[in-house]
C-alpha cells in the first residue's frame, strides 16, 4: 500500500522539516548501526530508507523544506512505519492518502 503523507496546506509553510528526520532517523534504524533498514541518499533532494518491501522516502524542495513524503507498506504492514504515519498524523498535523 502506498501512503503519501502532506501537510493541511502547502509543504512551504511546514515548520518542522528537521524534526520529522530526526523522528524518522530513530525509528528506522539502519544497518550501520545495528538495525534493518538500509538508507540511501541518491540525490542532493531526496532520501530512501528501504527494507524489503518496506520503504520511507523523502523530498525536498529546498535543503530545510520537505516536498513529500512517501511510503510503501504493503500487507503485513510494518509496526515501525504504522508508528510513523501515527506520529506525522497526531503530532504534526500532517494527512495521509491511501493508495
Amino acid at each position: 500500500m502506498k501512503i503519501s503523507i502532506f501537510p493541511k496546506c502547502h509543504w512551504s509553510d511546514f515548520k518542522d522539516t528537521k524534526e520529522v528526520e530526526k523522528l524518522i532517523w530513530d525509528t528506522l534504524k539502519v544497518t550501520g548501526v545495528g538495525g534493518s533498514w538500509d538508507y540511501h541518499n541518491f540525490t542532493s533532494d531526496s532520501s530512501l530508507w528501504s527494507n524489503g518491501d518496506y520503504s520511507l522516502t523523502l523530498r525536498y524542495m529546498a535543503e530545510d523544506r520537505l516536498q513529500s513524503i512517501e511510503l510503501m507498506n504493503p500487507e503485513p504492514r510494518n509496526a515501525e512505519l504504522n508508528l510513523l504515519v501515527e506520529i506525522f498524523l497526531k503530532q504534526y498535523g500532517l494527512v495521509s492518502k491511501y493508495c
